[in-house]
């Protein structure tokens, strides 16, 4: 004689929770009892002690004296190289040109078979604040990891690159001007979730040029970082639209590391496959 499926005790199908609501309601039309929020990863979330909350005088202090000061404080001018892994497809080429597109003062160079550090003396020999690197995997040939280094002596971090959309398939997408965007990092509270914030913010000029009503959006989520890139459309003195320019593609950040890049040696501030031991906490 066969068995059939057993239910998990205390587990009630989200149908029958209907049904009994519609039961209920039929019964006494006049019950009003509220339905319970529902729980989320959010809510389940557990507390950081490194949340920073208002002006935190130990976080502004580590800040006035870190790698990225002078970019802040406006003695020097982000300027940006953008290239590629030794060994890329066009389509990665392509949308690393986009990508330099949405980065003011930021400029596109092929690889050639350069080695990294190599790139990183001569790039910063040459003014360049930062290095943004695109890779891609040989089966898939888009891009999967993206890396940014801090020159001249770092810190390098390393994000894995996911659900890529090309501007060319935005619809009715917009196209971008040379003018400097506004930049918006939203919901990066953490001691580490600062630190990420400050990187991305080094890459754009301090002052952005809101005649081109451009904006950047940097949104974290659950730790995963959603870039797009936007412009602003009035259609009179009280209502606005947006208009997307594109790329847009998420984030997840898997190591900072400092000083330069160095795969073998390189000494890691933070490594996501520690930290992942706790499951139910986000990092950002």
């Amino acid at each position: 004689m066969g068995q059939g499926k057993r239910k998990a005790v205390g587990f009630v199908p989200h149908r029958e929770k209907q049904q009994g609501r519609k039961r209920r309601r039929e019964r006494d039309p006049d019950d009003n009892t509220p339905r319970q929020a529902p729980i989320t990863l959010e809510d389940k979330r557990e507390h950081d002690e490194t949340i920073v909350q208002g002006v935190d005088q130990e976080v502004e202090g580590d800040e006035l004296n870190d790698e990225l000061s002078a970019l802040f404080s406006g003695e020097i001018q982000p300027r940006v190289l953008v290239t590629t892994t030794k060994t890329y497809s066009l389509q990665t080429k392509s949308i690393a040109r986009e990508i330099a597109s949405a980065i003011p003062c930021a400029t596109f160079y092929p690889r050639r078979g350069f080695m990294i550090r190599d790139i990183c003396t001569v790039a910063a020999e040459k003014g360049f604040t930062a290095m943004v690197v695109l890779s891609d995997t040989r089966k898939a040939r888009i891009p999967d990891s993206l890396w940014i280094v801090i020159l001249p002596e770092g810190p390098t971090v390393h994000f894995r690159l996911s659900s890529l959309v090309r501007r060319a398939a935005i619809p009715n997408h917009g196209t971008p001007t040379n003018h400097w965007p506004e930049l918006i990092l939203n919901n990066m509270t953490t001691r580490l979730g600062r630190r990420v914030s400050r990187i991305f913010q080094s890459l754009f000029p301090q002052r952005p040029e809101t005649v081109g009503r451009q904006v950047v959006t940097l949104h974290n989520q659950r730790d995963f970082i959603f870039f797009r890139f936007h412009r602003y459309i009035f259609e009179s003195r009280e209502r606005a639209q947006l208009q997307e320019i594109g790329p847009r593609f998420t984030l997840r950040l898997l190591s900072i590391q400092r000083g330069l890049f160095d795969r073998k040696h390189g000494e890691y501030e933070w490594l996501l496959k520690t930290a992942m031991k706790n499951k139910r906490r986000f990092f950002l």
